[in-house]
């Protein structure tokens, strides 16, 4: 089967890639109109800027890069004029010699993006009007800033790009006006959403909707079974990663992959999990021992339930929980791959209620389910869905509900840890002030493990902002029954 596929940037190339693993024989030809594929479009603001000082830091993927992966045919500088589909052909132009010709196919793919609209307005066309979609644009505009060093500038739209660029705009020293049609910037944003970050984070609302946790980098879990985290860097990089070195917290690693870390011979064989250093603290935090029985009681996928697991080195007692059967079946697997079995349990069980069947423990982590704030970048989704205050409460309650089973497992003098991936105060600070009054037999207190610099540590527990610490945005909480 020959697949053509119009458009190489966002969406034709996630298609390309993913046809490839639905069929390893298919013929994939990709014809794109610029010179780029596969860019991120959120870093070109940063390049214009100065930020990013390296413009092949835009582009994910190359063509060459594309057909060492994936065995596609990606080429640019080609334009389609024209889809017969009778015949079951396309007309393609070379931009670069100018040469025409047909290519036929038995799929095909249209992904050929959009561009800029622009008013028919006077002054429309002139060499100070710019448009920025694609990487080209990008490094005209910065040329022109380069040569002309302009004082002012006008945005219109207050998109996600066009916020960013009046970011690095302001940081050349640039005046900005920005002309919004929409009553918000960010317009796509749920306006709740808007409305919490605008009262919340009114400095730091644009930066947390776009920061890349952990420097851009995958964060891992090196495998003590298998060695040293040092140890785990050299065959990261022998194997084809791009990067890799110890993280911020002991046990850690960032590495960068040209594609899926899950592809990784070495993740296949259990060297590592794929766990952001944000929750690889919350499980440290626990402070697991040798022998401890241990309830994970929110745990899926699992990677905190092997942290937890590599703790205790294969003594004790540690239940991994979580609410769906399919769910449990995932950390199931991660624990098999990791080859933590010895002391590790799966049950499907919900926090939420009493359960006879989990026993009195010396240790519980609740990573409980949350409104996901703190990843906004990671997840965009998550912006553009509206959390109403019904939806919300029953949250809360729901968070309330598993503390209480968590205080009522717990042995006098045991550790428990709270955590959540979110920055709202209400699900975090608020909810522990609340557990608190609720439970007058737990204290707030100080785990052995430092926090990375940046969190803010306070009278209920200790808050990441990706802004201020460069991790995920998350809360934990450790507190110890009396």
């Amino acid at each position: 089967m020959k697949v053509i596929i119009v458009g190489g940037v966002a969406g034709g190339a996630t298609a390309a890639a993913r046809l490839r693993r639905l069929d390893e024989t298919a013929e994939i030809v990709v014809f794109e109109r610029s010179g780029y594929v596969s860019y991120a479009n959120c870093g070109l603001p940063y390049y214009i800027g100065g930020v990013i000082t390296d413009k092949e830091e835009l582009t994910l993927q190359t063509p060459e890069s594309f057909w060492r992966r994936f065995r596609v045919d990606m080429r640019v500088r080609h334009e389609v004029t024209a889809i017969h589909p009778a015949e079951k052909t396309v007309d393609v132009r070379n931009l670069a010699t100018g040469e025409t010709f047909t290519e036929s196919y038995d799929k095909l793919v249209l992904s050929p993006g959009a561009r800029p609209t622009q008013p028919a307005l006077p002054g429309v066309g002139i060499d100070r009007l710019f448009t920025l979609r694609t990487v080209e644009d990008t490094l005209k505009i910065r040329e022109f800033i380069e040569q002309h060093h302009p004082r002012s500038a006008v945005l219109a739209g207050g998109g996600f790009i066009g916020v960013e660029l009046m970011e690095n705009l302001r940081e050349l020293g640039i005046d900005v006006t920005v002309v919004q049609r929409p009553r918000q910037l960010l317009n796509p944003l749920d306006a709740d959403m808007a409305a919490f970050l605008h009262a919340s984070y009114p400095d730091e609302a644009l930066d947390i909707l776009t920061h890349t946790a952990d420097g851009g980098l995958t964060s891992l879990r090196a495998n003590p079974l298998k060695g040293t985290p040092e140890a785990l860097c050299e065959k990261l990089l022998a194997s084809g990663a791009k990067t890799a070195a110890p993280g911020l917290l002991p046990g850690s690693v960032l590495a960068r992959f040209e594609g899926s870390p899950a592809e990784s011979g070495l993740f296949r064989d259990g060297y590592f999990h794929v766990e952001g250093q944000a929750s690889q603290l919350a499980a440290l935090c626990v402070e697991a021992k040798p022998g401890d029985t241990v309830l994970d009681l929110c745990a899926a996928p699992g990677g905190k339930t092997l942290l937890l697991a590599e703790e205790m080195q294969g003594t004790g007692r540690l239940i991994s929980c979580d609410v769906t059967e399919n769910r449990v079946q995932l950390i199931a697997k991660a624990v098999e791959r990791m080859g933590f079995t010895a002391c590790v349990e799966t049950l499907c069980n919900d926090a939420s209620r009493p359960n006879p069947k989990l026993p009195q423990a010396d240790r519980i982590l609740v990573d409980a389910p949350c409104s996901g704030l703190g990843i906004l970048a990671k997840k965009p989704d998550i912006r553009y869905k509206s959390l109403p205050k019904a939806r919300h409460d029953e949250l809360l309650a729901t968070q309330s509900a598993i503390l209480d089973t968590a205080a009522s497992l717990l042995k006098a003098g045991g550790r428990l840890v709270y955590s959540t991936c979110t920055i709202d105060p209400a699900e975090n600070e608020e909810q522990v002030a609340a557990f608190l009054n609720r439970h007058p037999e737990f204290r707030v207190v100080t785990p052995e493990v430092p926090f990375p610099q940046g969190m803010t540590v306070g009278e209920h527990g200790a808050l990441s902002v990706p802004t201020r610490s460069g991790m995920d945005g998350f809360f934990l909480c450790a507190m110890q029954k009396q």
